[in-house]
């Protein structure tokens, strides 16, 4: 089983990003990247070795615009999507592996085309240090089969299954950990401002 890990890169620090990629590291055998070209390193990006590497104006877009751009690159059997500021504990990579090495039991059912893990999501507090918790369980379709899910584009939206009828399980262990980054408090309201105005859109 090949793993396509889908990442949308805005202007996170690339430590943030590096974290992210430890996380999987031992998991996916293929790296599609999508950048904001202003990023400002993007340059250093190049050390992970992505296997693609897409640069685009990102500026006044969410990330579910771009989701469906990154499976259609990617060449995997199954498609992990992870945000900079996300990574996967040692659980969700051991649930993982075990679904890609064959030792699980949806790995053999056809009928099973994803899993849902719960997200832990931390709030910064006024000292920088992520202190709380929100919104949990947060459950979110992130692993899944190539050719099965899709995005309508919608702010903060789940993505959909192409066949109804299919299966999803959720995880019995682990979480993707989602540490919320945010530059200045500048940046945290025209993001706030952006998707708001997304959302009057829908």
């Amino acid at each position: 089983m090949k793993i396509s890990l889908n990442l949308v890169i805005f202007n996170e620090p690339l430590s943030i990003v590096e974290r992210c990629l430890r996380s999987v590291e031992d998991i996916v055998d293929e790296k599609i990247f999508l950048v904001h070209e202003q990023y400002s390193h993007l340059e250093d990006l190049k050390k992970f070795k992505p296997d693609k590497l897409l640069i685009r104006n990102l500026s006044g877009t969410v990330v579910e615009e771009w989701r469906n751009l990154l499976i259609d690159q990617s060449s995997g059997d199954w498609i992990l999507v992870l945000d900079p500021d996300e990574y996967l504990d040692h659980e969700a990579q051991r649930s993982i592996l075990e679904i890609k090495n064959g030792l699980s039991l949806m790995a053999k059912d056809p009928e099973y085309v994803g899993v849902v893990f719960p997200r832990k999501n931390y709030e910064r507090t006024k000292d920088g240090n992520y202190a709380y918790m929100v919104n949990y369980p947060d459950l979110q379709l992130r692993f899944f089969k190539r050719g099965e899910v899709y995005w309508t584009g919608k702010v903060h939206e789940m993505p959909r299954l192409k066949d109804p009828s299919k299966k999803l399980i959720r995880a019995v262990r682990g979480h993707i950990i989602h540490n919320k980054f945010h530059e200045t408090m500048n940046e945290w309201w025209r993001k706030f401002e952006l998707y708001r105005s997304k959302e009057v859109k829908q």
